[in-house]
């Protein structure tokens, strides 16, 4: 199941959430899963650092990590 977890933050979103949401992104993009996994921000999101799934958790509410 491929998952967007930032998706939620659209164009009405704060300045601060849009920057966040940059942030993760990248961070995300960044992130080499197995091929299969590819789209799936949940199954990236467990190799973020400590800090980048807290940010995620406070932007999107996911806690799956």
């Amino acid at each position: 199941m491929k998952r967007d977890l930032l998706a939620s933050v659209g164009a009405n979103a704060s300045p601060l959430e849009k920057a966040a949401k940059q942030v993760l992104s990248e961070a995300l993009d960044c992130i080499e899963v197995h091929p299969c996994d590819e789209g799936d921000d949940a199954v990236a999101a467990k190799q973020l650092s400590p800090e980048l799934r807290a940010l995620l958790q406070a932007l999107t509410g996911h806690n799956e990590v």
